[in-house]
């Protein structure tokens, strides 16, 4: 099956040569044989016509050829300082067989590439072994290797000592050597493995054939038979001698299977036959015990039909599938709702549950005003119009009235400081202008109270904004009563259980009363004893508050003022930040929001978004782009929504005040690039880093960063930046953006107007917490981080740019991120021109018409 050509020593020398494989021991460990002589590179070459399923020559010279030049490969032509043969790239692995292996053992072409692969599984085994015998013969014995590997050179003995002397290679040699004295079951062949026994094992069966005598070895059938020779020998007198009592053990088994089958001659199929029940330890993947270690049974003759695809008409029931299709789509509706709500949660907006509906009797035919003032008394809501004294958008619940009956029929937004709706004017005093986002079941084909010709039902209005009666829009920051269940049992259950169930829930209830009571009276008491404790203070205090307050009284009245300032600051300072900002009064929905020859100076996307934005208008269709966000983009563990609202196009052409959502869409623009270039950078969800959740407490800014933080260092990123919204002492809110820099433990705050002087107090703890407990979880060294609160960067002119700034300065760190040190990452004061402003506006305008609009889209949401 193979052919020889090149020099003439191709025959017996060369394969004289191959049986050398391994280089030369050390002294020390040779016993009474001749030293081997170290490996030499083969001068010849040996065309190999034929190849297994897994890419090794049939041939056994050649075979052997490919043993030898993978071992002469992995110890001379990979350095030693190379710990895992995973670092060498499919590329290094193509050329490096190009180089050493096809000029001295030649595959044709379509065989290359499975070549190739078998050759490298040979290469590592190699190695590995080479590798062990460094540390075993030589590293714990103080012997120097050179002697015997000439090829060796000393810079890579020390780096390997050092690799070897750490205290992961150190635990990793303990459970290597406990898992190799699990391995009871050693076996004899040598590095021919089963194929070279063969030939042996044949020519002992027909001696033994010859002489007349019995042979042993039959008894045991199927692969049992190879697995157990493997690991014996005959001896003079024709019995079996195992290695061990454990292989002694197993064949004791394998006999007791045999003689309990039927005819004596079962063998089982694949994996689950007599070797495997006898040895009490499934199969490994890639190799068949008994058989090869380096082919699983796909390479076997009587198992290859089990991989066979084969196709099979089958009835389909079309009217099942649908229905299934359909059960499918409402309960991934429904958990993509209840993400859509606790994003809102997580945005520092309170969410409102749904409630059923509200019944109350009335004589009248109709419901008038002071009727909605009762039923809304009734719900323990604010009387009247719940929507003044809003001033950003707020969960809200939609309710109709039918006769003396209020009903809920949706949920959505309720945006309070709108004045235009489709080019028409809103009358604020009746109405407001809501964002559909959840309709119930029961009320999809419900005609919306106020009519419209483009979106007649409710079903039509799912995130529209459309005109709703103020009277009619439940809006509550604080939580609501929970929603009594429904009861949807066809069959009604027999009093008897219905009498117990009472009576357990109100036992329920009395308890909960009495340890209510309880508590109420330990609070009691401790409140007396601090109150006793407090007049005690206070008698001992008055003697000498008596005297001080003589001739003080004006002091008094000056600290008093200072107090009192002091709280109004902190007052102020507690206030959150509004991320969404309002619409522009400039801006009026259907007009051009720039003229033509400025539009196509911005470019081709921008111009695009703007013609997007003008065909909706025109259609009247929606007014809003919303983009549906995958869970490994902010690594926050859900499908997650951003909604672009019309209104906000305008601030994004005019490099006026960026609301939340420009900067969430900027934010995955580069998400996506950096992903695409493979920089070392990771970045963060503004809203989920907000100061509205540094207020509530920071539990879940603290979560979310402790879970980003451990990807981004699990994946060696260098950087982590997010926008944040701060507040100053003026009340003006302010993006900023932070940037941790791991490999300095430093985090920089790159802010465009560093003359107002700003507390990032609470969101350092933060961070500081959530870092120390990562680097605690990957066993890292413990290290504080620096904050840079005066980090140098772009400083904005009078104006609310801000959030333009912050991106800039985001797209151009991510830029320099492949820099080797962080340190030559810098900026300049001066501000930026009009250009870079617009590179921020084309990059928000590529992410919404490439990545969002097309069906195919990264971020494509079937409602645009």
């Amino acid at each position: 099956m193979t052919s020889s050509s090149g020099s003439s020593s191709s025959g017996g020398s060369s394969s004289g040569s191959e049986s050398s494989s391994s280089d030369e021991e050390p002294t020390s460990q040779l016993s009474q044989r001749k030293p081997r002589t170290e490996a030499k590179w083969p001068t010849d070459k040996i065309i190999v016509t034929e190849i297994t399923k897994g890419g090794q020559p049939t041939d056994k010279k050649a075979l052997q050829r490919l043993r030898k030049l993978a071992g002469l490969v992995g110890r001379q032509r990979i350095s030693l300082t190379v710990e895992h043969i995973k670092d060498v790239d499919a590329v290094q692995r193509a050329k490096m067989f190009d180089t050493y292996i096809q000029p001295r053992l030649e595959f044709a072409p379509e065989m290359k590439e499975t070549a190739i692969k078998a050759a490298w599984v040979k290469i590592s085994k190699a190695r590995r072994v080479f590798r062990s015998n460094l540390v075993t013969k030589f590293l714990a014995k103080g012997i120097q290797p050179f002697a015997h590997y000439q090829f060796l050179e000393e810079a890579d003995w020390k780096v390997f000592i050092n690799q070897k002397s750490t205290q992961e290679a150190v635990e990793k040699s303990l459970k290597g050597k406990e898992l190799r004295s699990k391995n009871k079951h050693n076996h004899n062949l040598g590095p021919t493995g089963y194929k070279g026994a063969i030939p042996k094992w044949l020519k002992e069966d027909a001696k033994l054939e010859a002489e007349g005598k019995p042979n042993p070895w039959k008894q045991y059938p199927g692969r049992t038979q190879p697995y157990l020779r493997a690991r014996g020998k005959l001896t003079e007198d024709g019995e079996i001698s195992f290695n061990s009592n454990e292989i002694q053990q197993v064949s004791h088994k394998v006999l007791e299977k045999v003689s309990e089958s039927s005819e004596g001659s079962v063998t089982g199929v694949r994996e689950h036959d007599i070797l495997t029940e006898a040895l009490g330890n499934p199969e490994h993947r890639g190799r068949v015990r008994g058989v090869s270690s380096d082919s699983g049974w796909r390479s076997w003759p009587e198992c290859e039909d089990m991989y066979r695809k084969r196709k099979k008409k089958r009835v389909v029931d079309v009217e099942m599938l649908e229905e299934m299709l359909e059960q499918r789509l409402a309960r991934e509706r429904e958990q993509m709702h209840q993400q859509f709500m606790a994003l809102l949660a997580a945005h520092g907006v309170a969410t409102i549950p749904q409630i059923s509906p509200l019944e109350r009797r009335s004589s009248q035919s109709s419901v008038g005003l002071h009727e909605l003032h009762a039923q809304a008394s009734a719900l323990h809501l604010p009387d009247g119009d719940t929507i003044d004294g809003l001033d950003e958008p707020t969960p809200c619940i939609l309710q109709i009235v039918r006769g003396d009956v209020r009903y809920n029929v949706a949920r959505g937004q309720v945006f309070p400081d709108e004045t235009v709706l489709h080019t028409a004017e809103v009358d604020r005093r009746f109405h407001a202008v809501v964002m559909v986002d959840w309709v119930d079941d029961e009320y999809c084909d419900q005609p919306l109270p106020i009519p419209n010709d483009e979106i007649p039902t409710l079903r039509d209005a799912l995130w529209q904004r459309i005109l709703w009666d103020r009277l009619h829009i439940i809006c509550r920051k604080s939580e609501l009563p929970p929603p009594p269940q429904r009861q949807i049992s066809r069959v009604p259950s027999p009093p008897s259980q219905n009498k117990k169930e009472k009576q357990k829930e109100e036992e329920k209830e009395e308890k909960k009363k009495e340890n209510e009571k309880e508590r109420e009276k330990g609070q009691k008491e401790k409140e007396k004893e601090k109150d006793k404790e407090k007049e005690k203070k206070e008698q001992g205090k008055e003697k000498e508050k008596e005297e001080k307050e003589k001739g003080k009284g004006k002091e008094k009245e000056k600290g008093k003022t200072r107090k009192d300032s002091k709280k109004s600051n902190k007052s102020k300072s507690n206030e959150v930040a509004p991320v969404w900002t309002s619409a522009n009064p400039n801006f009026k929905m259907g007009e051009p929001i720039l003229p033509q020859d400025e539009l196509r100076a911005l470019g081709g996307q921008a111009y695009a978004l703007h013609q997007y934005y003008m065909k909706c208008c025109e259609e009247k269709k929606r007014n809003s782009i919303t983009l549906c966000v995958s869970k490994d983009e902010f690594r926050k563990g859900g499908i997650d929504y951003v909604c672009v609202n019309f209104s906000d196009l305008y601030d994004l052409y005019h490099h006026s005040g960026m609301d939340i959502s420009l900067l969430r869409v900027h934010t995955l623009s580069l998400i996506k690039q950096s992903k695409m270039d493979k920089l070392p950078v990771g970045f963060l969800d503004p809203s989920a880093m907000s100061t509205s959740q540094l207020n509530a407490g920071g539990s879940d800014v603290f979560d979310y960063l402790v879970k980003a933080l451990s990807h981004f260092i699990a994946t060696k990123k260098h950087y982590v930046m997010f926008a944040y919204n701060t507040i100053s002492k003026e009340g003006s809110s302010h993006w900023v953006l932070v940037v941790i820099v791991l490999p300095l433990k430093q985090v920089w705050y790159l802010d465009s107007l560093r003359h107002v002087k700003r507390d990032y107090t609470n969101l350092g703890k933060v961070i500081d917490q959530a870092f120390a407990k990562v680097q605690f979880h990957h066993k890292m060294k413990k290290q504080q981080l620096t904050h840079v609160t005066d980090f140098e960067c772009h400083q904005q002119q009078a104006n609310d740019a801000c959030g333009f700034y912050c991106c800039h300065h985001m797209s151009s760190i991510m830029q320099q991120s492949d820099k080797k040190k962080p340190e030559e990452i810098k900026f300049t004061s001066a501000p930026l021109t009009s250009g870079d402003l617009n590179i921020v506006t084309h990059e928000v305008a590529i992410c919404l018409t490439v990545d969002t609009l097309p069906t195919r889209g990264d971020f494509h949401c079937p409602v645009n």
